[in-house]
């Protein structure tokens, strides 16, 4: 009887502990897929080829495969891009259920064109705090900048990217659209969703692709610095 009373014991027990291990994992693989997806949104899909992501304890480790031309850009917009991508992780990992299962405190994402290596670090003691983090770049295993010196830099910058009153709208017409589209961001498929939003503020506000592109590289500049 005893034995029978632990046979049923440990069988409820893996079947428990299966079921949470399904659930976690299922959760952990539409995370990847959504952070891979971030390789085919703008500005990423010009620069990358392609996206690893890697879970090593509460470390999201991203690897891009990097298109010869990002080697070209000076060293400021390499890190903006690199520090565009952090921020798009953060959104991502903040609105996804892979938070409420796995403790991620760092992001590392290593990115390699022609023969020059590029590493970006994101430090935080709290998932709700990433935005707030220092962040720290490297070029060839020299640091070259960090959110700090950035911001100082770009401070000469600042009038060129102050948003008019229309690129406002603009941008809280395509952040409703945003959060229509995928619950609050619960539900956020970027290469999908980015393409759909896109697509509505150019048919909506009458503006070509590039002066969307302009108005998303303000807003980054002003998240970063305020």
């Amino acid at each position: 009887m005893k034995n029978n009373i632990l046979l049923l014991s440990t069988i409820v027990f893996l079947v428990s502990f299966s079921s949470i291990f399904f659930y976690l994992n299922k959760d952990i693989i539409k995370f990847k897929q959504k952070v891979t997806e971030l390789g085919y949104i703008y500005p990423f899909e010009e620069e990358t080829q392609f996206v690893d992501v890697k879970i090593q304890k509460s470390t999201l480790i991203i690897n891009l495969s990097l298109n010869d031309s990002f080697a070209e850009h000076d060293v400021l917009k390499q890190y903006l891009l690199l520090e565009y991508f952090s921020y798009e992780l953060s959104h991502v990992l903040l609105n996804n259920k892979v938070k409420d299962s796995i403790q991620i405190s760092d992001i590392k994402i290593f990115g390699k064109a022609n023969s020059n290596k590029y590493k970006l670090i994101r430090t935080s003691h709290n998932q709700t705090s990433f935005f707030d983090s220092e962040s720290l770049f490297f070029v060839n295993n020299k640091q070259t900048y960090s959110s700090t010196l950035l911001i100082k830099e770009l401070e000469q910058y600042e009038r060129m990217m102050i948003l008019s009153d229309e690129e406002k709208k603009i941008l809280q017409y395509g952040k409703n659209m945003y959060n229509t589209l995928t619950l609050n961001g619960s539900y956020y498929y970027p290469k999908k969703d980015h393409a759909i939003v896109s697509e509505l503020i150019l048919n909506k506000c009458n503006i070509t692709k590039d002066e969307l592109k302009q108005i998303y590289w303000k807003d980054l500049y002003n998240t970063i610095t305020n």
